[in-house]
């Protein structure tokens, strides 16, 4: 044969195509480190395969293996970069590589495309058969994040929430039923996130907010006019059955409660009302000796609020049977039956 007995033969470079005919014992003899070599691309002509198998031989020699470049890297390095084998190397024809995208904060792996732009493929992290020159790209884009809003009892919420991306401004705002007040917002775990409301915030990842309400702590503010209040002075929720109660310095009767403008409410002492809302109360205490007449005692002084010629006549000792006073204040006295 053409190479029989050459010990020192190394290598041959053979053609694309196997299409050379050899003769029998051709390379009969010839040292078992001789190495064919193919040309790169060439490998499925032979039926190279790089997995060791039989293909991988030529006249029972094993083929020399190609080496070829494989380059991966993000489209964009502030969005994320490529793990395993970013930087441009050579790896045998046939080999397996693996690659993985690893996005940066905010961004998600979309897809791996080739040196045209063409898709390849969607899984991350990648593996492939390296077949010859390969130069791939990874691409991401902003991570999309769901917000999730609920109420958890006497309020609402501004919607339901929605799907965000990275870093989009997000505004969850509550909205309290009559006579509650907006407290806090929780997270999933019931841990507090924010106590604001509205409450504006970055979407950074999905997450689930409520609303939580508490009854309103309506004041019930009491004071006493030559008194003191005994109790329902403070903080009570809409609704509550608020009782109070006042009473008077020594000398002096209760005569009613009256509102903030001096309106009155009402004469009761105690006094129990359903609340419903802030409430500002006076006890209003008169001095003994000064209840208004409602009647008639003969023959003896009555005490009562008397004035001009009347309270002058009572402070006398004179004897009167009544006395009646107008809507202005001004008293009569009818005194042994004599006005």
């Amino acid at each position: 044969g053409a190479f029989e007995g050459c010990t020192r033969l190394a290598a041959l470079w053979l053609p694309s195509l196997p299409s050379v005919t050899v003769g029998a014992g051709a390379f009969a003899g010839v040292s078992p480190s001789f190495t064919p070599h193919i040309p790169k691309g060439s490998e499925e002509n032979y039926g190279y395969a790089g997995d060791g198998s039989a293909s991988d031989y030529w006249q029972g020699f094993p083929i020399a293996p190609n080496y070829y470049a494989v380059t991966a890297d993000g489209n964009y390095w502030k969005e994320g970069n490529v793990s395993g084998n970013s930087r441009e190397r050579d790896f045998a024809y046939g080999t397996d590589r693996f690659l993985e995208a690893v996005p940066a904060e905010g961004y998600r792996f979309a897809k791996w495309t080739n040196a045209a732009g063409d898709s390849l493929s969607a899984q991350n992290p990648y593996t492939f058969r390296v077949e010859g020159e390969t130069e791939m790209q990874a691409h991401f884009a902003r991570s999309l994040y769901r917000v999730s809003l609920s109420a958890a009892g006497h309020g609402e919420v501004s919607s339901e929430g929605g799907v965000y991306p990275y870093y989009a401004e997000v505004e969850a705002e509550a909205f309290p039923d009559a006579g509650y007040y907006f407290t806090k917002w929780t997270d999933e775990a019931g841990k507090l996130v924010s106590s604001m409301n509205p409450y504006v915030f970055a979407a950074k990842s999905s997450m689930a907010l409520r609303a939580h309400f508490v009854a309103n702590p309506y004041q019930v503010s009491l004071s006493a006019e030559n008194g003191r209040i005994k109790s329902g002075d403070g903080a009570y929720s809409r609704g509550a059955t608020v009782k109070i109660e006042a009473e008077g310095d020594a000398g002096y009767h209760f005569e009613k409660w009256t509102d903030g403008e001096g309106n009155s409410v009402s004469a009761a002492n105690p006094y129990t009302f359903a609340l419903k809302g802030w409430t500002e109360l006076t006890a209003v205490f008169a001095k003994e000796g000064n209840e208004p007449l409602t009647g008639s005692t003969p023959n003896r002084v009555v005490r009562g609020v008397l004035c001009g010629r009347c309270a002058a006549s009572c402070q006398s000792g004179r004897v009167f049977h009544f006395s009646q006073h107008d809507e202005g204040g001004k008293g009569t006295a009818i005194y042994g039956g004599q006005r």
